[in-house]
């Protein structure tokens, strides 16, 4: 988790997996579901409390009745009472609504993106936006996320032996 918010741009605090629904296998290496929380330095600095968030995350591959192949990521904000919103000091729960579509081709891979991020707190929406834009277009480091991923699975398996 740290490794991937930290390539995404994000001015990471903390954070944990608090469940696993559903794990990644070598049929479905990109398969996850299950409950994530982190928080993150505020992108506008002392002006504005940090963030956190707690979000079912879920991602995974599906093929559409033509037999292309997508792959998907999606988080939507939760409340759960073993894990209150707003109970750290300087730090204010967020929400957000999100989906990543790719698709690959030959050259490329075409990226389809649809979200909403609420901030919850004295600063205006609009501002908030403009701050989670850059965060969200930080999708183009997707490629170096699953590099640091399967190199950092490597070094643990290295680490066991």
């Amino acid at each position: 988790l740290r490794k991937v918010k930290t390539l995404l741009n994000y001015k990471f605090i903390d954070g944990a997996v608090f469940q696993v629904n559903q794990r990644r296998s070598p049929d479905a290496p990109y398969r996850f579901a299950g409950i994530k929380w982190f928080a993150a330095k505020s992108p506008l600095g002392p002006l504005v409390a940090d963030r956190d968030m707690l979000n079912y995350e879920v991602m995974g591959q599906v093929m559409d009745e033509h037999g292309n192949e997508f792959a998907f990521h999606s988080y939507q904000s939760i409340e759960r009472p073993e894990w209150p919103a707003d109970n750290m000091k300087g730090i204010k729960r967020a929400h957000t609504a999100t989906c990543y579509l790719y698709r690959q081709h030959s050259e490329y891979i075409e990226c389809f993106f649809q979200g909403d991020f609420f901030a919850r707190g004295k600063v205006m929406q609009k501002v908030s936006d403009y701050a989670m834009a850059g965060k969200w277009l930080a999708v183009s480091n997707a490629i170096q996320c699953a590099q640091a991923k399967k190199f950092s699975r490597l070094m643990e398996s290295v680490d066991v032996k």
